[in-house]
C-alpha cells in the first residue's frame, strides 16, 4: 500500500485550505514515481498494515514533525545554576531596595 500525508502541502485559505501547483505536482510525481519521501509519502507492506491491525491513517506511518533534540544533562545543569545565581543576586538587590525604602 502507498500512503501519501499532504498535511505540510497545504496552503491556509479563506475560506478554505488549499494545495498549491507545486503541492500537487509534488504529490503527483511521488505517486507517479511511485516512491518514498520523507515526511510525504510511504509504501507499506500488509505485514504492517496486519500488525496496527489495518489503521491505514497516514499520521501513523508518514511522521512530519522535526525530531526532538537533548541537551547534554550537564549543559542544564550549569544553565539552571546560573539561573539560581542570578536569582539569587537579584533577591539580594531587591532586599536592598526595600530596605531603603523602609519596607
Amino acid at each position: 500500500m502507498f500512503l501519501v500525508n499532504a498535511s505540510q502541502v497545504f496552503e491556509k485559505g479563506d475560506p478554505k485550505n488549499f494545495i498549491p501547483d507545486v503541492g500537487i505536482q509534488r504529490i503527483a510525481d511521488t505517486l507517479i514515481g511511485w516512491q518514498e519521501e520523507d515526511k510525504l509519502s510511504r509504501i507499506l507492506d500488509h505485514a504492517e498494515l496486519k500488525k496496527n491491525d489495518y489503521n491505514i491513517s497516514p499520521s501513523r506511518y508518514i511522521h512530519t514533525s522535526d525530531a526532538e533534540t537533548y541537551r547534554p544533562i550537564a549543559e542544564i545543569v550549569e544553565e539552571l545554576n546560573a539561573i539560581e545565581s542570578e536569582a539569587r543576586e537579584t533577591d539580594r538587590a531587591l532586599k536592598e531596595i526595600l530596605e531603603k525604602l523602609g519596607i
